[in-house]
């Protein structure tokens, strides 16, 4: 008995009915990532959004790690506690963001910018409230400069998850 395979849209020609390779669903995740990896037509590679993705995993990671390290000072002040926690899941939002993207390329992306500017402008906020109080090292400077690429990613990016058009 054969077993039953999903292939992709027939094609027609002279008459005769041609059957194209055996493919998943369209409609599974793991196809559109299949087809972003191996660069198909059907999902062209998207440049801004692995951006995005690789920089917003740098961003939460780093965050995640200073949640984690400054834990005890953190859960004396509540107020740095709330906005660290904030921060990593606004960031978290952002990979996650970027990870639907890539698998749904077509996905507005109105929410993923506004997501990207309220990091952007926290992390750059916080650069100077650091240096005034000689604290933090690098890790803030760090911070915002990721999140401006973030924000850089997000608005290259077209409204589908297309590469934006330049204006003539």
């Amino acid at each position: 008995m054969a077993s039953a395979r999903i292939y992709r849209e027939p094609v027609r020609t002279r008459g005769e009915l041609r059957v194209g390779e055996p493919a998943a669903p369209r409609s599974s995740g793991l196809w559109a990532l299949t087809s972003c990896l191996r660069g198909s037509s059907d999902a062209p590679a998207q440049p801004w959004v692995w951006a995005l993705l690789i920089v917003a995993v740098a961003g939460a990671g780093e965050l995640a790690q200073f949640d984690v390290s400054s834990w005890g000072s953190l859960s004396v002040h509540p107020g740095r506690l709330g906005g660290a926690v904030l921060g990593l899941l606004l960031w978290v939002v952002l990979l996650g963001g970027a990870a639907r993207r890539l698998v749904s390329p077509r996905l507005p992306g109105r929410a993923l910018r506004w997501v990207a500017v309220v990091v952007a402008l926290g992390s750059i906020a916080l650069v100077p409230v650091h240096l005034a109080a000689d604290a933090g090292g690098w890790r803030p400077a760090a911070g915002a400069a990721l999140a401006v690429l973030a924000l850089l990613a997000t608005l290259k990016m077209g409204p589908g998850g297309e590469p934006a058009q330049d204006q003539p």
